[in-house]
Order: C-alpha cells, then structure tokens, then sequence
C-alpha cells in the first residue's frame, strides 16, 4: 500500500469496551468543565468592562432610547399578572424613566420569589405574549412553551426574534392564541426535551417498522402530540375550520416533531394530510408568505429525514429586494478551501453556487447570533428564507460519485448543526446523516482497491468531511469509527496538535462555538 492510501484497518486493542467508555467520559468532563470556565472568566471580564463602562458615562436627564436593538435577546416570560398592553401603551412603558418604571414594579422581587420557575414566560406587558388566563396554558404546557419561544427556535433558527415569534403565530400575545396552536408547540418543544434527557427512543432507517421506544405512558410529548391529533381531527369536520391557518400550521408541527423521533411511519400519514390541505387551501385563496415557508420547511425537513428529493419544487419567493451588506469580515477563512479544491473533487461546478451560499448565510448568521448589529425583522427574515433556500437544494442537487455524495452528506451535517442549531447527535434526522456518511465513507476506503488513494491531493478535504461525522456521531454507534479516522487523517496530514487541526478546518465551514470542543476530545483521546 503506498504512504498516501487512506484504507483504515480496524486493531483489536486491549483495554475493554468499559475502559474505553470510562475514558472518553473523563476526557469529555475535562474539556466541557475547562471550556466552562474558560467562559466564566471571559463572562467576568465582559461584566466588568461594561462596569466601568457605565460609571465613565455621565448621566443626563434625557429620555433613554426606544430598546429595540437587543429585544431578541431578552427571554420571554408568561406573567399572569401582566395586563393586555396595545403597541402604544408597551411603547410608552418601555421609554419611561427609570426611577418611575423601578417604583411602578417594586414588587417585581417579591413576585419572582413567589413564582415558579414554569408558571412564567415573558416580561410583562413590553413583550409581544402577555398574561394568559387561568386553564388554557396549564403548568404543563406552560413550561413547554417557555422552552420552544427562548431555547429551542433560537437554536433552530439564530434569525429568531420577538416580533417574528409574533408574527408566525399570528397573535398579539397567547392570551388570544388558540388552542391547537398551543399544543402543537408543545410537541415539538416536549419531543425536543424527550430525547435531550433520554426518556425517548428514536427510529432509525433500518428499524422503521419497530415500535418507539416509550419508557413510560407519562411522556408530556405523547400526550401533546394525542391532544394535537384530537383537535385536529374535529376542526376536519368543520369546513370553516378545515384548512384554516392553525390547523395547517399543527400538521407542520407534527412533521418538524418527527425530524426528532424519525417515525417515518407517522411522517408519510402527516405528508399525505399537509397536502391535501394545501391544496384545499390554495384553491380557496392564496397563502401567506408565512405559512407557504412552513409548508415547504416541513416538506424539506421530511426530505433531510429520509434522505430523499424534496417533493415540492422551491417556488418560495420572499418578495423583497433588501440589500444584505457583506459580512467578509466575519469568519474570514470559512469555506475558502473547499470552495478552491472543489474543481479537483468534480466535475460538476454547479455546487459551487450552493458553497458560495452556504459561505455567506453562515457569516450573516454567525453575526446575528453573536449581535453585532441591530437588524430588522425583514433582514432576520430574509437570512432564514436562505437557510431553507440552501437545504432544498443540497437535497436536490444528484450527486454522481463517492466524494461528492460525501461532501453533500457532510455539508447537509453542517447546515443542520450550524444555520440550524436545534438538532443534536441523538435527533433521528442527525442519526440518518451520520448512518448515510459513514455507509459513503466505507465506499471512499473500499475503492481505494482500485484506485489509489480517491481523494488525490484533496486529502484535507477528506479530513474535514470525517470530522463532520465525528462531531455529529456522538454517542452513538459509529463514534469510535470516526474519531479514528480522523486521527488517522491527520497523522497522514501532519497535524501534531489540535490547533494545528484547527487551522486546516477553518478554512472549510467549521465554527469554533459549535466544533472545537469535539476537536478538543478527539485529540485528548488520542494523546
């Protein structure tokens, strides 16, 4: 075999599969803990710059300015002592004085020692969901929605903000929400936190036909999704009600929930309902922008779960000529090599447009979620309208041999761990991923019977994609597999230490918040 064959031999090795469990476990606990408080320490400072800050400033008797530029990053709150305030009245409440507005709420303290930590979700009347009464939004649920407004659409999608939260519900608040709304956020927010904590078994492609593995009938998201079916199926038998906007939007939900549980059997019968009544719907008026980018997120999130051509065309428009300002100086390298190698993996230049994309949706959402500006709800708009742009077409784009079949599945890994943050190694839409990746892999290696070496001198390529799979094979069965493939990468790259790694990832798409740590412990392991 000569020096530049990748072909991976698997060793037995002596220590068992408990030792080898138990150390990666110890070098996981040692990088998260140094990462923690590595972030404390940068916390502390910023905290105590921002100090200084304030007390070199003098201050004046003028109003403060309207609080727009960082609403997105104040967390909502459900106070059922908070009054249904119209836009003017919140207007007014948030650019009063701060001596009045601290003896307007003195008794803030002594509510929030009262309160429990689910019985709440905003800030009162200043933000777009208010007091709900009594009996619709139980403690059950209302925890559920804390979680789906503050954590899991800010990792779903980093263009969240308020208004458009209030927006895509189509409510001033939840006190006028409706109830199968409701309940349909809860079963992708209780879904979501069901497998976070493992209580929930996902399918897999190979065991479709399986029962899900449900440890116990209490599950807060099996009793959403039956309340979501239950409504659902009576507002069919209203015509009025049939294909109205909150019971497409909970056939959406369903479809997204399934992206977590990879119930595929489940997934084709909500398919089948969203388009009838799309159609029922689009021959009675036309859809808003809102829920038509549902419809096809949806229909696009069941293509990434199964792996197949999306079955509805893109004929999304977003229907506005807003001028994105260049965001080069965020992530500068990102991309750059694999955009400059790509004509020595394939023929087919085409999916340099979807890279030049995938480059600069990235920049424009990494400066998003670290706030580096203030933006309108259009621009948030437009950058998830391109996140959805990008995924389409990486489902669509036909990918004709083993190396850009790879590097489809890795940047399709990336798209759903970078642009939309939500999906974690246990998702069964990351599990899939990860399955098709290493299937691929397995293909790259075996052709090298014939071929020596397929990659070429695009080896780095080759290590960035194994890399991909490592970071999303977390815990599961394919881990060990990748993380010694990239090992063993980057010994044939010379690579001796993680920042050396680093430096040759960087310049693919690779974001430090999101990867380093994995890059950390697969070095720690091998060390």
């Amino acid at each position: 075999m000569s020096s530049g064959s990748i072909r991976f031999v698997s060793i037995a090795e002596t220590d068992s599969a408990e030792e080898k469990r138990a150390r990666q476990r110890n070098i996981r606990s040692h990088v998260t803990s140094r990462h923690y408080q590595q972030k404390r320490i940068r916390d502390a400072e910023k905290n105590n710059s921002k100090r200084q800050n304030a007390l070199s400033v003098n201050r004046s008797d003028e109003l403060p300015p309207f609080p727009e530029a960082h609403e997105h990053m104040q967390p909502l709150r459900l106070s059922a002592q908070s009054p249904v305030a119209g836009p003017v009245e919140r207007q007014r409440q948030d650019i009063i004085a701060p001596s009045t507005a601290y003896t307007e709420t003195q008794n803030e303290a002594r509510y929030r020692e009262s309160a429990r930590l689910n019985s709440y979700l905003g800030q009162g009347a200043s933000d777009p969901f208010v007091g709900l009464p009594t009996g619709l939004v139980t403690s059950r649920m209302g925890k559920h929605l804390y979680y789906y407004v503050n954590i899991l659409m800010r990792q779903m999608r980093p263009s969240w903000t308020f208004a458009l939260v209030r927006k895509r519900f189509g409510c001033r608040s939840f006190i006028d929400a409706d109830e199968l709304l409701l309940n349909s956020l809860c079963v992708c927010a209780s879904t979501s936190k069901a497998l976070l904590t493992s209580d929930m078994a996902i399918y897999t492609m190979a065991d479709d036909l399986q029962a899900a593995g449900i440890q116990s009938a209490s599950f807060d998201w099996l009793h959403f999704r039956g309340r979501t079916m239950q409504i659902i199926t009576t507002r069919l038998s209203n015509p009025q009600d049939s294909f109205s906007d909150y019971t497409i939007g909970a056939v959406c939900e369903l479809i997204m929930s399934e992206a977590f549980t990879g119930n595929t059997t489940h997934l084709a019968m909500h398919i089948s309902g969203l388009k009838r009544l799309e159609q029922l719907r689009r021959d009675t008026t036309e859809l808003s922008y809102d829920l038509e980018f549902k419809i096809l997120e949806s229909y696009t999130k069941a293509s990434a779960l199964t792996l197949t051509r999306p079955t509805a065309p893109f004929t999304l428009s977003f229907g506005s000529s807003t001028t994105l300002a260049s965001m080069d100086h965020v992530l500068p390298e990102i991309g750059s090599a694999l955009i400059l190698k790509w004509p020595e993996l394939s023929w087919k230049q085409d999916f340099l447009y979807i890279l030049h994309d995938i480059v600069t949706t990235t920049r424009y959402t990494q400066a998003i979620s670290e706030s580096r500006s203030r933006y309108s709800d259009e621009y948030h708009e437009r950058i998830a309208y391109e996140n959805l742009y990008i995924e389409h077409r990486l489902l669509s784009w036909n990918a004709e041999g083993i190396i850009e079949e790879a590097c489809r599945i890795a940047c399709l890994m990336y798209v759903n761990t970078s642009l939309i943050r939500s999906y974690r190694s246990s998702a069964a839409i990351i599990k899939n991923l990860v399955n098709t990746l290493f299937q691929t892999v397995v293909a790259s290696n075996d052709a090298q019977v014939e071929v020596d070496n397929p990659w070429g001198s695009c080896l780095d390529v080759f290590f960035w994609v194994l890399f991909i799979g490592a970071h999303c094979s977390y815990q599961q069965a394919h881990e060990m597999f990748f993380f010694n493939s990239v090992s063993r990468t980057a010994a044939l790259l010379q690579l001796k230490t993680w920042e050396d790694a680093r430096t040759v990832l960087t310049r693919y798409l690779f974001i430090d918040e999101i990867y380093q740590e994995t890059l950390e412990i697969i070095w720690l392991q091998n060390t």
